[in-house]
């Protein structure tokens, strides 16, 4: 945002400068049946995590705060604190790791081919699911390998795919 500065002068300010940019640019919103679904996702003992690419270590977890969700993510897992964006396949590890889970048992939710998708196959997750809005559908896939596994408009679809579990813990695996 500011090239010309000294990057010394700014680095301190960084994270205050991003948050106003943000707020320039509107607030996010919160699609309207996602705390639903999060909620009974979590009711139905499934394990969440989020991993996004970031410019800021303290917007998505402030977000998350304010929205009530905080407490359903096990692990967050940013591009800014890590380094590392999607799709490489290290963000998606890191999650995996964090939450002791073989990427094989996991699938991932996203919204872009290109990010979502190759990263999770690049990892090795099992599935690989894209939101798309019905107003605006997603961009094309370029290879076959990149066709999503499953296609949803609203994330209450997410019900369908991941059916009710026992209440029995989860067994973590070893990594």
């Amino acid at each position: 945002m500011t090239p010309e500065l000294p990057r010394k002068r700014i680095e301190s300010q960084a994270i205050e400068l991003m948050l106003v940019w943000r707020d320039r640019t509107g607030p996010a919103v919160l699609k309207p049946d996602a705390i639903q679904a999060i909620t009974e996702l979590n009711r139905r003992n499934y394990r969440l995590g989020v991993i996004s690419n970031t410019t800021s270590t303290v917007e998505l977890a402030g977000y998350l705060k304010e929205c009530g969700l905080n407490e359903y993510f096990q692990v967050v897992v940013l591009s800014a604190a890590l380094g590392r964006c999607k799709p490489s396949p290290e963000i998606f590890w890191e999650a995996t790791r964090a939450m002791r889970l073989d990427p094989a048992r996991c699938a991932y939710v996203g919204n872009k081919i290109v990010n979502d998708v190759v990263g999770a196959r690049k990892a090795g997750f099992a599935l690989s699911i894209i939101i798309e809005p019905v107003a605006a559908p997603r961009e094309a896939e370029k290879e076959p390998a990149d066709k999503p596994d499953a296609v949803i408009h609203e994330l209450s679809e997410l019900l369908d795919i991941f059916p009710p579990r026992s209440n029995q813990p989860i067994r973590q695996s070893r990594l």
